[in-house]
């Protein structure tokens, strides 16, 4: 491994050298697995060959692309600096600074995160393993500046969502006994990463493991069993069901809990059944809350 440092200029025009520059950088040779025409790149070592003894006994690591939704290439050894054809001599900075690059495309200041094919985002990923390659200190088209600091760590990003209504005495129409309806009337609540449609329903832009969390209360009784849930695409989930006999002008509530895999684009909404006759009921407050735990 090679060190470089760089001097930065103090504002008395004299110079100061930290141990904190310091770039570390590695050559490869014959180990690139791909045509370099786009720099830097984010990549990685394949399997034990990396390993410095392997080396040392002639063995040749394959240096290959990272990528965020392929975890199989973590962790990411640093940024490929050096263009050049398959198998060719090339330097990979592991730390510190990675210089006289195009970085125009970004700000200065700027957090780059691990892409796809070794490419670098100032946009956070939304994979559940955020890679953080390094900073922008000088964003420009042919000298730009990046700090190379590699770190991975679990996405914090909040995937939840929430929708309710209060006051509104929501007739819901049962046209058959022991058949779904969909509460209307919803409003959205806040809402982070899903989207809020129809009144009624929330969709799921990020496929996870969720837990939801629901309750409504209602009326129109008359010795009737009302039972509430989840329903997604239109489907009820019998685990998330509860149920309530209601007395003539009684008021009941009711709630329950779920937790289940969502799919991208699965619509989630609160349904309600009479299981006794087809007389429509009155929904006079309801709510769902979803939360994101993991993949």
């Amino acid at each position: 491994m090679t060190f470089k440092s760089y001097l930065l200029q103090n504002s008395d025009n004299t110079y100061t050298m930290n141990t904190r520059v310091v770039s570390g950088e590695i050559n490869v040779a014959g180990g690139v697995s791909f045509a370099v025409t786009n720099i830097p790149k984010a990549v990685y070592l394949e399997g034990i060959s990396a390993l410095p003894q392997q080396v040392n006994q002639g063995a040749i690591p394959k240096v290959k692309l990272a990528d965020i939704t392929n975890l199989a290439t973590f962790p990411i050894l640093g940024l490929l600096v050096t263009a050049g054809a398959q198998g060719a001599l090339t330097s990979i900075i592991t730390n510190g600074f990675a210089v006289d690059f195009d970085t125009s495309g970004f700000s200065n200041g700027d957090v780059l995160f691990l892409s796809t094919n070794g490419d670098l985002t100032a946009t956070r990923p939304k994979e559940d393993l955020v890679v953080q390659v390094g900073v922008v200190i000088v964003s420009d088209s042919n000298n730009g500046v990046i700090q190379v600091n590699i770190q991975e760590y679990p996405n914090p990003e909040v995937y939840s969502g929430f929708m309710s209504q209060y006051g509104l005495a929501t007739n819901i129409g049962i046209t058959l006994v022991d058949t779904d309806s969909k509460i209307t009337g919803m409003i959205a609540g806040p809402l982070r990463n899903f989207t809020f449609q129809n009144g009624s329903e929330l969709v799921c832009t990020k496929a996870g493991l969720y837990t939801f969390n629901w309750s409504l209360s209602e009326t129109d009784g008359n010795n009737r069993i009302f039972e509430g849930g989840i329903a997604i695409d239109g489907i009820r989930d019998d685990s998330s069901v509860a149920s309530r006999k209601l007395g003539n002008n009684d008021l009941g509530s009711q709630g329950g809990t779920l937790q289940r895999v969502l799919a991208i684009g699965e619509i989630v909404s609160m349904v309600v059944r009479n299981t006794t006759d087809d007389n429509d009921m009155t929904v006079l407050a309801a709510n769902l809350g979803l939360h994101r735990l993991g993949p």
